[in-house]
């Protein structure tokens, strides 16, 4: 039942596999792309991953199969309809992370939601920088997306520092945001205006 659902996705969905960017770091070949169903897998891992580290997501629980499955389909979704961008980061094969815009609607159809994660593995080393400035391009371009906004917890100084380095500003805060095992974080908001 899920293989014939997740063959019925893909034929619907015109960006399903899309490049929007590729390159080599590190002597690792990276595709920047649209998800398509047979990724589910490489997205469980990747995101089940990021859920252990117990950090950087406000997602405390593991996903299993179905969820991931329903999730994905939904993302696809979203994206047909314009509502929603989702890419992922392909690394020698394998995807490894995400980025995601979501519309605002109505007055502020012209701001978007920004998240983005990687597998601890390929952190550090510019793709992260590459897959925002690929996500913030087609915002633009397909969704007309002229402001980025987001939370970032305020003790995850490493991902502040990189999205000040992608232009982002502070712009305000949300005390004890999140709390993640017993322990409360403010979250810092942070914008930025697309060129």
């Amino acid at each position: 039942m899920i293989s014939m659902f997740i063959q019925n996705t893909e034929v619907s969905n015109v960006l399903a596999g899309k490049v929007v960017d590729e390159f080599e770091v590190d002597g690792k070949e990276v595709k920047i792309r649209y998800p398509e169903m047979r990724d589910v897998d490489d997205l469980l891992e990747y995101i089940n991953s990021v859920i252990e580290e117990r950090k950087y997501l406000i997602l405390l629980e593991k996903k299993d199969r179905e969820e991931e499955v329903s999730w994905l389909s939904n993302v696809l979704e979203e994206v047909e309809k314009k509502e929603k961008l989702y890419l992922v980061v392909e690394v020698d094969g394998k995807v490894m992370g995400g980025a995601s815009i979501d519309t605002e609607k109505e007055a502020r159809s012209h701001v978007g939601d920004f998240a983005i994660a990687l597998k601890k593995e390929i952190r550090e080393i510019g793709i992260g920088t590459s897959l925002a400035k690929a996500i913030f391009s087609e915002a633009k371009e397909k969704l007309g997306v002229e402001t980025i906004k987001f939370r970032v917890f305020e003790k995850n100084k490493r991902a502040r520092n990189f999205y000040k380095k992608l232009g982002f500003e502070k712009r305000g805060r949300i005390e004890d945001d999140v709390c993640i095992d017993g322990e409360y974080q403010d979250s810092i908001i942070m914008q930025k205006k697309l060129e």
